[in-house]
């Protein structure tokens, strides 16, 4: 590379970018990028090209590398964190840069939950996701972006939290602010601390999922919020518990006691 825009101390893969989806065909997608698998062993997370040329510029992007090399320290079960940084020789795209990331076949993400299930099946998951969610707590990460298609279920069953590149971490900031991230500021007009944010996000991302209530539009105040819940099919323990949740309170309980308060109801 003609750039020292690379300099970077974790495994760095340059490819061009004209042989995403061909050469390295594409497994999974979403509004903001793809996944494309590389050799079998290690998959490349891709992101839009405008993103990265206007916000990944100059000192941001020696921040995200400082940032990603840190993550890639890290290990749990239940989180894929990147293992290196791709970079790509295209003379329009150099400078620019996305994710290397572990491979896994059979990943299906949280949307699947929201197709013909039972609840028993929808509930154990959501409690083995917001285990993962207090994982990533406990490791250093606010996830800020919580939502289906970052939640997924691999072939033995596990919850895995993907695309954490993004995530805060430690004194590294979220790259690309995600709108989820001021849930609790546009819900109730103040500041709350973002390990609360992401408390609220998922007991939101529950909601939709067992009740198939539609995509939260932020900048919704919790008075409408609540208009939804009263019309939830629950007991007043259950809408007490989604309340406490969704409330403006500090250091929230996380969402595991809710799902298990709807799996005896719905006994």
């Amino acid at each position: 590379m003609s750039r020292s825009i690379y300099d970077t101390t974790i495994p760095t893969l340059i490819v061009s970018r004209h042989d995403l989806g061909g050469k390295y065909p594409v497994i999974g997608s979403g509004c903001e990028g793809g996944v494309y698998n590389y050799n079998g062993k290690y998959a490349l997370k891709t992101f839009e090209l405008f993103r990265s040329m206007e916000y990944f510029y100059g000192d941001r992007v020696d921040l995200k590398f400082r940032k990603v090399e840190e993550m890639t320290k890290l290990k749990d079960p239940s989180i894929r964190f990147p293992v290196g940084i791709l970079g790509y020789r295209d003379e329009f795209m150099e400078g620019c840069y996305s994710d290397l990331i572990e491979y896994e076949a059979g990943l299906k993400d949280f949307d699947d939950l929201t197709l013909p299930s039972n609840k028993v099946r929808q509930i154990d998951y959501l409690i083995k996701g917001d285990r993962t969610v207090k994982r990533a707590h406990d490791v250093g990460l606010i996830i800020g972006d919580i939502k289906e298609d970052n939640m997924m279920i691999d072939k033995e069953g596990n919850t895995i939290l993907v695309d954490v590149d993004n995530c805060a971490y430690g004194d590294y900031p979220f790259d690309l602010f995600p709108d989820r991230a001021e849930c609790y500021e546009q819900m109730h007009g103040k500041k709350g601390n973002y390990k609360d944010n992401d408390i609220m996000l998922y007991t939101l991302m529950v909601l939709r999922i067992l009740f198939n209530q539609p995509e939260f539009k932020f900048g919704k105040r919790k008075s409408e919020i609540d208009i939804l819940i009263n019309h939830l099919p629950i007991n007043k323990e259950i809408k007490e518990y989604i309340e406490l949740l969704l409330s403006d309170a500090q250091n929230k309980p996380y969402v595991g006691p809710l799902l298990q308060k709807i799996r005896e109801y719905n006994k």
